[in-house]
């Protein structure tokens, strides 16, 4: 794993470097299986830059609201560290935080917010072609994964 810190919005990510030991999937697998990650730190200057492609927002979702759940841990992919740029990222984490689901359909958006009030999974989309990307918070709100649609 990596560790990435923004000392701007004081949010540490932890890149997952394989995805079956990741918290997302670790009720999935047997504890003990799989190869172990390394864990270090990645300065966010250094390889992990903001993408030049703007990310899509929902006009009605602009302003800043308090976040409804606590995200816990967030964690992020390998993969999804290397395509999307941080500033992209923790827009939608913020965004996800404050209940805005990002570009979903409004059958999942009303799910969210079942999900939201009975304490069930919660699944947010933001971005375009090759840099979509989705943010999961775990029914326990433990974790909070940002991942590509690929890496599910």
């Amino acid at each position: 794993m990596k560790t990435i810190e923004n000392t701007t919005t004081q949010l540490r990510l932890i890149v997952v470097t394989q995805l079956e030991k990741s918290p997302l999937n670790a009720r999935r697998s047997e504890a003990g299986q799989g190869q172990e990650n390394q864990e270090s730190r990645l300065n966010p200057n250094q390889g992990w830059t903001p993408a030049s492609a703007p990310i899509e927002r929902n006009p009605l979702m602009t302003k800043t609201s308090p976040p409804k759940f606590p995200l816990g841990r967030v964690v992020i992919t390998a993969n999804a560290a290397q395509h999307l740029g941080t500033v992209a990222v923790h827009d939608a984490l913020r965004r996800h935080a404050a209940g805005d689901w990002g570009d979903i359909c409004p059958e999942d958006a009303g799910e969210n917010e079942h999900a939201l009030k009975e304490g069930f999974r919660l699944h947010s989309a933001f971005g375009t072609g090759e840099r979509r990307f989705w943010i999961i918070t775990e029914d326990d709100r433990s974790v909070t994964t940002i991942l590509m649609p690929e890496d599910y």
